[in-house]
């Protein structure tokens, strides 16, 4: 069975880098370690939170964040999400009541990094028209992220927005072994202004 790395980010590993040095710190995390069956929990917890957070979008919530204890890592993962619309005068609302524009807000954060997805979309007559750009941001001060995106106009009434970030361990870990996470963030954007979350979890390997 693999076993991967695990840098927890906590206040005190954060101490613990400055105090004795990014290198030492590195080497530590080999006392840290997630097989695969931890990172089966850790998917499993985001799955369900997936569940709850599409149901609130469905009676209508609109900023909305769920987070779940792992025992199996002993740690959290949460999920974050929020659509809203951005304001318009009220000469702009009477002329274009079907259209508008909306920002989204879709963020995971594992035990060790975030991914977040944030953004706007513009609709008009049931149709979208056009997404923002450079939506993916990544934070974890133990990784180097690489982030990639793209835009599936599968109808026009539907689009989807994918987002990848791989987070490589840096220092001494990640020269190593080059363990680290990668994780994705799905949502679909409809032309009638709303927004749902499809996918937001994170495997083992860059």
């Amino acid at each position: 069975m693999r076993k991967i790395k695990l840098g927890v980010a906590f206040i005190s590993s954060f101490l613990l880098l400055f105090a004795f040095g990014f290198i030492n710190s590195a080497k530590a995390q080999e006392n840290d370690l997630i097989d695969q069956e931890q990172l089966n929990a850790v998917e499993s917890a985001l799955d369900e939170i997936i569940v709850k957070v599409n149901e609130q979008i469905e009676e209508g919530k609109r900023d909305i964040s769920e987070t779940s204890y792992v025992p199996e890592v002993n740690n959290f993962v949460s999920i974050k999400f929020s659509v809203g619309e951005v304001p318009k005068s009220n000469e702009l609302m009477r002329a274009a009541a079907a259209s508008g524009k909306q920002t989204f807000r879709a963020e995971i954060n594992g035990v060790s990094f975030t991914h977040t997805l944030i953004g706007d979309f513009t609709y008009s007559s049931g149709k979208l028209t056009a997404v923002s750009k450079d939506n993916t941001q990544a934070s974890g001060f133990l990784f180097s992220h690489d982030k990639s995106e793209s835009v599936s106009k599968l109808d026009p009434s539907l689009w989807q927005i994918k987002s990848t970030v791989a987070h490589k361990y840096l220092g001494v870990v990640g020269g190593l072994t080059g363990t680290g996470y990668t994780s994705y963030i799905v949502m679909n954007l409809y032309g009638s202004g709303d927004a749902r979350l499809e996918r937001a979890n994170y495997n083992s390997g860059v």
